[in-house]
């Protein structure tokens, strides 16, 4: 697909995003990053998770900071900006998955970082690398939706820390998009729909 061909998808996600902070009386995260995620035509691997996982974020923090729509809106904008930057397939390419570079993007805004930053500059870091390690342990191959749900768990606990907001995971993340997925991890996955307890979902088989 040509990456002109994603920009639809990039607005539909906006469009959800803004919704969502108007309509929504909670502010779940993984309904939220789900219904993103089942945005009509979106393949399942694609460079638009790499906003998906800021916007999500931004929106749910902002309604829980209960900050206007104006500046969501604001956030939106850059973080979709930053987000055009990661390309596809950088996961296996670059060594480092969008998903979590898109932490990087979300913390970065929501602490108004910058290259100049210094404690800033070290919340949006480890929160990256927080994420690589995870999505590390489970090893490949690529899964835009596995990499995107553990980005969004590993960060919970920085953005209890550092922004000072209590957002929690209410239910255990069931993944229902493996039948899409050529490449699904199956039981090794945490997210796999069935018998999950019985799997340690670390890497044991050779590279």
């Amino acid at each position: 697909m040509d990456m002109k061909e994603y920009d639809k998808y990039y607005q539909m996600v906006t469009d959800v995003c803004t919704s969502y902070f108007i309509e929504t009386n909670d502010g779940d995260l993984i309904s939220l990053l789900m219904q993103l995620m089942d945005i009509d035509g979106l393949p399942m691997h694609c460079p638009v998770h790499h906003y998906i996982v800021p916007a999500a974020l931004l929106t749910v923090c902002r309604y829980k900071q209960g900050r206007d729509i104006t500046i969501l809106e604001r956030d939106l904008e850059e973080a979709l900006s930053r987000a055009h930057n990661v390309l596809g397939g950088f996961c296996g390419y670059y060594g480092a998955c969008g998903a979590a570079v898109g932490l990087g993007i979300f913390l970065s805004i929501m602490t108004n970082s910058s290259p100049l930053s210094r404690k800033p500059w070290g919340y949006l870091n480890r929160a990256t690398g927080q994420a690589l390690l995870d999505m590390a342990e489970l090893g490949g191959p690529r899964c835009c939706k596995r990499t995107s749900f553990t980005a969004i768990k590993s960060v919970l606990p920085q953005i209890n820390e550092v922004l000072r907001l209590d957002i929690q995971i209410k239910e255990p993340i069931v993944c229902h998009y493996h039948e899409n997925n050529n490449e699904c991890q199956k039981q090794r996955c945490p997210y796999w729909p069935t018998d999950r307890e019985k799997y340690e979902c670390k890497i044991t088989d050779d590279l």
